[in-house]
């Protein structure tokens, strides 16, 4: 470490490091009031939108009310639970996962590896591919002769 710089390993204590606190989302407009009344997902996604300097929430939360009209409440559910995992901060790629339908692929954790016996077979080395031992009418074929 350089001079006046800490340096902090979770090792050196008994118990892993308290999460830092995180602040309550307030909502402020009847948009925001209707949009976080969808629950965590929806506190989530919007708490992570503000962090990535998405400036226009308003107006998109106006059109996720839009959405939900549209769509239904478990189904915006589930596309703004894939548009937190796909990092989508904004209304449109919500919408576009909404447009995707039910149809995409989940990802999940990979599984353990798949381990299957395969026949033995007969192997031949490799001189057995040597050019000279060809017969002389397959040498002649590949020399460009009739």
């Amino acid at each position: 470490m350089a001079p006046g710089e800490a340096s902090v390993l979770d090792a050196h204590y008994s118990r892993p490091r308290p999460n830092t606190p995180a602040r309550k989302v307030t909502a402020r407009t009847a948009a925001e009031q209707a949009f976080l009344a969808l629950g965590p997902a929806a506190e989530q996604w919007l708490r992570q939108a503000a962090a990535s300097g998405n400036t226009r929430l308003g107006p998109e939360l106006a059109e996720l009310g839009a959405l939900q009209a549209a769509h239904g409440r478990q189904a915006l559910l589930a596309a703004l639970e894939r548009a937190i995992t796909f990092g989508r901060w904004n209304a449109s790629g919500v919408r576009s996962i909404l447009a995707a339908g039910t149809g995409v692929a989940q990802p999940t954790e990979p599984g353990d590896a798949l381990v299957i016996e395969l026949p033995a077979t007969a192997s031949r080395p490799l001189t057995a591919y040597r050019l000279e031992d060809l017969t002389s009418d397959s040498t002649s074929q590949l020399k460009g002769g009739a």
